[in-house]
């Protein structure tokens, strides 16, 4: 503890505090005790101070009356001290509020490493495949399967072929840190399967854990159901549980029929992971696999009652292509096709980012179709497969209040957009900005007729609420916006 005015402090603290750049300081001031010239660790200081004025009285100090003074100090020579003793004398002068200080903080990490949640499991279930099948998901090089992990974020494992000759079938693990990635994967690995086979619904085996089992049913099957109603898939549960032979854990088989992209979507509600953004070549998932990846970036809608907000994923490798340089290639892009606005989300971890069109329904196609364009003939040179471009994904914004116009009663209206246009639709139940995401994949004419189709079931529900404020319409007019391609 800190001396007491007038008295001496003493050892190894006291030389600390009274150590100068010019050698020893004494204290000054009332109460002063020509006995503090004594004991410093064998040093006499009965006079001057080295390398200090003399002003009076004691030597170096100023005014002390009644103190003698003496010949300078002499210093005597030193032995060094060990350094372990040197460690151990550190320790101990240690002040003592330093130690209760750091005392509390390894408590308060200790605490707090208790409090940390723990980490959820991963989401897995195994497809499989066909053997003759096999060899497109894995594509050339291990192609394949490295789009799929890197778009979705979920691990894929193509277990040996069985040593049963009878087995025709190879099992694809995968997992994810999601329901929605593992998901996505699955719809992504099935499509892969069926490409060039000409096959509009598979039938295919899936494994998931036994106690995943209650989830997948849900209560009186409500959640197959479920499934059933908003993926047009259905899913058929075997009662006997089977074992893995890898892990040796407890495994139920699921049988469902379906498009490959609508199985990825079914198996992610099954799982409990909602309604993710659809499956398609290049779809990320972000923030563990939930929403729609760009809805953060929703923008405030114009006056104009004609207008329309829609986002088109792009390739992040082909945003300098489609942006340009200083802007240039995105402003003549705008100019050229007449939106309102035409801008490119923020960059994140996601390999995808969107293109923000909003304008007049002919305004905002004739974006689109200059983007995929630009997008195409980038592709090369930015080291993005063309092939990846061939299904367009883009994102309309419907105004919450139509919603139930868009979907119409039990899903008809959206069932019936799929089969004119031949695209997949997916109806969001996020709420951004007062809009919910409709999001529709397929060849980019495909897309096209599917927004006209849902623009038109707009148009129509707005003519009813508003009459005389329509939106401008979607007929022959609009369409002739349309670049020739």
């Amino acid at each position: 503890p800190p001396s007491s005015p007038g008295s001496a402090p003493c050892g190894a603290r006291a030389r600390r505090k009274m150590m100068t750049t010019q050698g020893f300081g004494m204290p000054m001031g009332k109460g002063f005790n020509p006995a503090m010239a004594h004991g410093f660790g064998g040093y006499s200081m009965p006079g001057v101070v080295p390398g200090m004025p003399n002003m009076g009285g004691v030597a170096g100090m100023p005014g002390i009356a009644g103190v003698p003074t003496g010949p300078p100090m002499q210093q005597p020579a030193r032995t060094p001290m060990p350094a372990q003793q040197q460690q151990q004398m550190q320790a101990q002068q240690q002040p003592q509020h330093q130690l209760h200080q750091q005392h509390q903080q390894q408590q308060h990490q200790q605490q707090q490493q208790q409090q940390l949640p723990p980490q959820s499991e991963p989401v897995t279930l195994a497809l499989l495949i066909p053997g003759d099948s096999i060899a497109r998901v894995i594509g050339k090089a291990g192609a394949g399967l490295k789009q799929i992990r890197e778009s979705t974020g979920s691990k894929i494992v193509v277990q040996e072929a069985s040593a049963n000759p009878t087995s025709n079938t190879r099992r694809v693990d995968l997992i994810g840190p999601a329901a929605n990635n593992i998901g996505a994967a699955a719809g992504r690995v099935l499509q892969q399967a069926a490409a060039g086979q000409g096959l509009q619904t598979l039938e295919i085996q899936v494994l998931v854990p036994n106690k995943a089992t209650g989830q997948v049913i849900g209560k009186g099957g409500e959640r197959l159901k479920l499934v059933r109603e908003s993926t047009g898939v259905r899913i058929q549960v075997e009662r006997e549980a089977m074992a893995n032979l890898h892990s040796g854990e407890e495994e139920r088989m699921l049988t469902a029929f379906g498009e490959p992209l609508a199985i990825g979507t079914a198996l992610s509600i099954a799982l409990g992971g909602g309604r993710p953004a659809l499956a398609f070549p290049g779809a990320t998932l972000f923030g563990g696999g939930r929403g729609f990846m760009g809805a953060s970036e929703v923008h405030n809608m114009p006056d104009d009652p004609t207008a329309i907000q829609l986002h088109m994923m792009i390739p992040g490798k082909l945003t300098g292509a489609i942006v340009g340089k200083q802007g240039t290639t995105i402003q003549q892009l705008a100019n050229q096709s007449g939106c309102l606005k035409l801008g490119v989300t923020k960059r994140t971890n996601s390999s995808q980012r969107h293109v923000i069109c909003i304008g007049g329904i002919g305004e905002v196609q004739s974006a689109q179709q200059l983007i995929h364009s630009t997008a195409m003939a980038a592709a090369e040179s930015a080291g993005v497969d063309s092939s990846v471009l061939l299904q367009v994904e883009a994102t309309f914004w419907i105004p919450k209040q139509f919603s139930g116009a868009v979907i119409g009663k039990q899903g008809a209206n959206l069932g019936s957009i799929r089969e004119q246009a031949g695209v997949k639709v997916q109806f969001g139940k996020e709420e951004v900005k007062e809009m919910r995401p409709c999001t529709i994949v397929g060849p980019l004419q495909n897309v096209l007729d599917a927004e006209d189709l849902i623009y038109n079931l707009l148009k129509q529900e707005m003519d009813v609420k508003s009459p005389g404020k329509g939106t401008g319409g979607c007929g022959p007019g609009d369409q002739d916006h349309r670049l020739s391609m």
